[in-house]
């Protein structure tokens, strides 16, 4: 029986990577596609689908080593990839010491973060697990912008968008090995100015990569029979996704 559920699975899951190799949200619908993310805050900050984007608070009570809010994934991605992200800053202080980012992590890779963050400067930074020290960044006065990582083989590069162009900051060879991406904001308690900071999130775009799910080394049946039915949940988000 759970040889059979394991094929079933099997098969789902070669299906899933190969009919759905991108994926975008806009975030317009104002609802959270839970098949595909999971909304995920700690220490006061909150995060929310409204007025068309995803929306996220960072309050002045904040508190925590880390304190965060954003969408963590329900799947990776696989092989090459070219992931996308606006942003905007809709309340923001000089000063505020907080990140916004789209975050790439997997088991092997640490970390590899294209942020852009308010310090004594303001910044777009390119935060790799491994890279030197401080993590390499540039100047910006945006209030809105782009993000992108892209992979070619084992290196993964980031960008940031200047004057109607992508912009490398900075690549590091990391691995090839299937990669989930969150999109969050973020501070911690020892910067913290304690100053209200709120950003938004947009047009989330895969363009390269296929979308898989992560699951369990060894699941049982009714975790098999569960992930399937998830996974035709999630080629139907995925159709419904495409259409907007």
């Amino acid at each position: 029986m759970k040889r059979t559920l394991l094929l079933v699975f099997v098969l789902f899951s070669l299906l899933f990577a190969t009919a759905y190799g991108s994926f975008a949200d806009n975030f317009d619908d104002n609802s959270t596609y839970s098949p595909l993310w999971l909304p995920v805050s700690s220490g006061g900050p909150s995060v929310s689908e409204v007025n068309h984007r995803l929306e996220i608070t960072i309050p002045a009570t904040s508190v925590g080593g880390t304190f965060y809010a954003g969408y963590d994934p329900f799947s990776r991605i696989r092989g090459d990839f070219d992931v996308r992200v606006d942003y905007q800053l809709l309340t923001w202080p000089a000063g505020n010491e907080v990140r916004l980012g789209m975050m790439m992590f997997g088991d092997t890779i640490g970390y590899a973060n294209m942020v852009r963050c308010s310090s004594t400067e303001e910044l777009y930074i390119a935060d790799f697990y491994g890279a030197p020290l401080p993590s390499p960044r540039v100047t910006t006065t945006d209030m809105s912008g782009k993000l992108r990582l892209t992979r070619q083989g084992t290196t993964i590069i980031g960008y940031y968008y200047q004057s109607g162009a992508w912009v490398s900051l900075y690549s590091k060879v990391v691995t090839n090995a299937d990669l989930g991406v969150s999109l969050r904001a973020w501070s911690h308690d020892t910067i913290f100015p304690d100053k209200e900071a709120k950003v938004a999130f947009d047009n989330f775009q895969i363009l390269q990569g296929s979308l898989v799910p992560a699951v369990p080394a060894i699941p049982e049946p009714s975790s098999l029979l569960a992930l399937a039915s998830g996974l035709m949940a999630l080629g139907l988000v995925r159709r419904r996704l495409s259409s907007k």
